[in-house]
């Protein structure tokens, strides 16, 4: 942990703006907000946002899938996100018990933590429960299932390059987006100014001069001196060509389409004046979402014995042997 981190976390933790001393004023430290988590985020959840819409059905509906189909309508779009953005995997216990009838009566619920362990078997963790009585299922994301990580897990690069990217440039915006330099002119005098001298006219400029209410916006120099204005605001356009990069590859690893996301313009290239290719887009977030759900609940069902089918509610349709232009 840096002194920075400590410091920090004696005065509370909290992910602000902090200022140090640098000899000669007081000025901002790189900011640490959470860009990159805040992005990804709005990406997953532009996917797991569609469960609000679906409706599962069954051909053979028992106890068991009253009580399982209950459970995944109520609690299934966050678990959803739980595999997105969490283990990519959540433990869910399921039991049955007989009711005054003599009836089955089963219940579906999530195992904390302390219910179970894990272990690693060669490239396979496997899940073990403290009750050997308890029956369980582990609900796995397809990314998980590939490589044994989480998507939060696999884009932790491009989150934080986000934060670094988002971080700089609010420091820069906090620096007011310049930096000056300036050195003596030579006369007859000499040109070069002693260290007390240069840390006295930092001293004076960095308290007295600049573009805040209460500095001076007018400074009477002693000498003749060379001033060149570096602006730190140039390092912007690249800072959003990478931060594009970023949420770019984050979309393309949770399969979302990138007209979908607000951050990015999309629609710069083969659009369409119809509008058609947002409506492609939407086609496509669907498609990604089927895959998603046939992967993780679709399947758990199945492996448990049940018939499940589902219905995506105001899911776009394409409509056969036309152009989509003329759509």
């Amino acid at each position: 942990m840096t002194l920075a981190q400590r410091i920090r976390n004696f005065f509370g933790g909290s992910h602000t703006l902090r200022w140090y001393s640098n000899g000669y004023g007081y000025v901002p430290e790189l900011t640490c907000h959470k860009f990159g988590e805040t992005i990804f985020l709005n990406i997953a959840q532009i996917l797991t946002d569609i469960y609000a819409e679906l409706v599962w059905t069954s051909d053979s509906p028992t106890a068991m899938w009253r009580a399982w189909s209950d459970w995944v309508t109520r609690n299934g779009q966050r678990i959803s996100l739980r595999l997105i953005r969490e283990r990519g995997y959540v433990v869910v216990g399921y039991d049955s018990r007989l009711d005054v009838d003599g009836n089955p009566v089963w219940a579906f619920y999530e195992l904390s933590d302390d219910k179970y362990t894990t272990r690693r078997v060669g490239d396979k963790e496997m899940v073990e429960c403290k009750d050997a009585s308890q029956l369980f299922f582990v609900l796995r994301s397809p990314t998980f299932e590939q490589v044994g990580m989480s998507d939060h897990e696999l884009c932790k690069g491009y989150i934080a390059l986000i934060d670094a990217v988002m971080n700089g440039a609010t420091t820069t915006a906090e620096r007011l987006g310049a930096f000056i330099l300036m050195t003596p002119k030579s006369d007859n005098f000499g040109g070069v100014l002693t260290e007390d001298e240069k840390d006295d006219l930092e001293k004076e400029m960095s308290k007295g001069y600049g573009m805040l209410r209460h500095q001076k916006q007018m400074m009477l120099l002693p000498r003749p001196m060379d001033t060149a204005t570096v602006s730190l605001a140039e390092g912007d356009k690249k800072m959003v060509e990478k931060m594009r990069q970023a949420v770019l590859a984050i979309a393309d690893r949770l399969k979302v389409p990138a007209n979908q996301i607000a951050l990015i313009d999309a629609n710069s290239s083969k659009s369409l004046s119809n509008g058609t290719e947002l409506r492609e887009g939407d086609m496509a977030k669907y498609r990604s979402f089927r895959r998603f759900v046939d992967a993780t609940f679709y399947d758990m069902a199945v492996e448990l014995g049940m018939r499940p089918n589902y219905i995506l509610e105001n899911e776009p349709k394409s409509v056969q042997g036309q152009q989509i232009e003329n759509v």
